[in-house]
């Protein structure tokens, strides 16, 4: 990610060139970590089907990952108090339980 110099004007954003004393992808986000676990118990029923419950999570270790920076530097290399701040970050820890039942395709006399 790139730091840009620019401020805002009446009718939006524009965008000058990064600060002079910055390359070109200098800035790096945190490295991002997730974690999703399926667990899956399957009960069978005798001459109908199987029952399966299932637990799933989600960013099961529930890290805080950082998506998107603001980037906007400031007006001719002073810098803003909202650069470097979190923009956005991805979801917390989710969880979802589900029954299933598969009916057996038996043989019906």
């Amino acid at each position: 990610m790139s730091p840009r110099e620019g401020t805002t004007v009446a009718r939006g954003r524009f965008r000058l060139p990064r600060p002079l004393d910055t390359g070109r992808n200098s800035w790096r986000l945190r490295v991002s970590a997730t974690l999703d676990v399926r667990v899956l118990k399957c009960v069978d029923i005798e001459f109908h089907g199987t029952l399966e419950l299932v637990i799933e999570a989600f960013s099961l270790l529930n890290r805080t990952n950082i998506t998107q920076v603001n980037a906007v530097f400031g007006p001719i290399g002073t810098p803003m108090s909202t650069v470097g701040r979190t923009i956005d970050a991805g979801s917390s820890r989710q969880l979802e339980f589900s029954i299933d039942f598969e009916f057996s395709e038996g043989t019906w006399t």
